[in-house]
């Protein structure tokens, strides 16, 4: 947008493609070519060698080659627990491929190339069924940020696949999650809209069916309530304006309002919150002061750029109220 903001036009989506699953697959490397219990006794008797090694292989996975060997700096408490069950230091099935000089595990660019090709064909494939959706039509950038962007054999497959669009990837793009987070606190309304990634419901409970204060909760069937939608997943969420409002009956003497919210993945939202797609993420708590009749509350609930706001107007009095949102671990 002309004015800097941001406005999300599809919500954020993806899979077990990153980091993470690559550094799965070396460690499950690093067992073809040492031996998978030299490796847990290595693990077992030498922590701190192990935490280096942990930071090496992200230190070496994130570097911007794609076509040299790669280069692991082995522990020397590793190579003497090898030494013991294996004085050619590689298994058989990777020499040729894999090497030990100078403290380090060279590994040919090929067998690295393998590790990564599964991952990155899959990314690929997401991004271009992204694209081909009406609504993301008109991209033409693409902007890799995390630490895996600092990895060249993606960096580059992305370039090539996408070559007819802008690839952008900053100068350490690890921080730039993190530098992206400090520049949103210091702005007013630095994202304007987003999109649903869940249909959101809430259900009311009664007193005998919500939590206590204490945490605890009494024993009471739920199975019929109904989840009443407030966003449908996939919709536009325009920031801080209301996306819904629901009348809230009150009961005399009746010292608070309790909400639960919930959360679904599903393509059609479900009718009630004990169906197996839907799950509790929260709840909203407002308090009140004792009514001496029966009445109502009008809540209205809106979202800003990270959480949502419950404001409720009593029904004879106009009087408001501010609920406090919590949502779970």
């Amino acid at each position: 947008m002309t004015s800097g903001q941001i406005k999300e036009i599809h919500c954020a989506s993806g899979g077990p493609w990153g980091g993470n699953t690559i550094n799965t697959k070396i460690w499950s490397l690093l067992q073809g070519i040492f031996g998978t219990e030299v490796l847990r006794t290595f693990i077992a008797e030498n922590r701190d060698d192990y935490l280096d090694l942990v930071k090496n292989i992200e230190r070496e996975k994130r570097l911007d080659k794609s076509n040299s060997k790669y280069r692991i700096g082995i522990p020397g408490s590793l190579l003497v627990e090898v030494k013991k069950s294996n004085p050619d230091m590689i298994a058989e099935k990777y020499r040729g491929k894999a090497e030990i000089k100078q403290n380090q595990l060279r590994i040919i660019p090929e067998l690295i190339q393998s590790i990564f090709k599964e991952g990155i064909d899959t990314i690929i494939g997401y991004v271009e069924m992204l694209l081909n959706e009406p609504g993301l039509s008109k991209v033409k950038s693409l902007l890799l940020v995390g630490g895996y962007a600092s990895c060249g054999l993606l960096k580059d497959a992305i370039q090539e696949h996408f070559n007819h669009l802008s690839v952008i990837c900053p100068f350490e793009p690890g921080l730039i999650v993190l530098k992206g987070a400090v520049i949103m606190g210091h702005m007013d309304t630095p994202i304007v809209g987003r999109m649903a990634k869940y249909h959101y419901g809430i259900a009311i409970l009664d007193d005998e069916q919500k939590p206590n204060f204490d945490g605890s909760h009494t024993s009471f069937s739920t199975s019929q309530q109904e989840f009443y939608t407030i966003i449908p997943k996939g919709s536009p969420i325009q920031v801080n304006e209301v996306v819904t409002e629901y009348d809230f009956p009150i009961e005399v003497n009746q010292v608070e309002a309790y909400i639960q919210i919930y959360a679904s993945e599903d393509k059609q939202p479900p009718k009630l919150i004990s169906e197996e797609s839907c799950r509790t993420i929260g709840h909203i708590r407002i308090k009140l002061p004792r009514f001496r009749r029966t009445t109502k509350l009008r809540i209205g609930i809106s979202n800003d750029e990270t959480e949502f706001k419950v404001v409720a107007r009593e029904e004879y009095t106009g009087k408001c109220f501010v609920g406090t949102c919590r949502f779970l671990d």
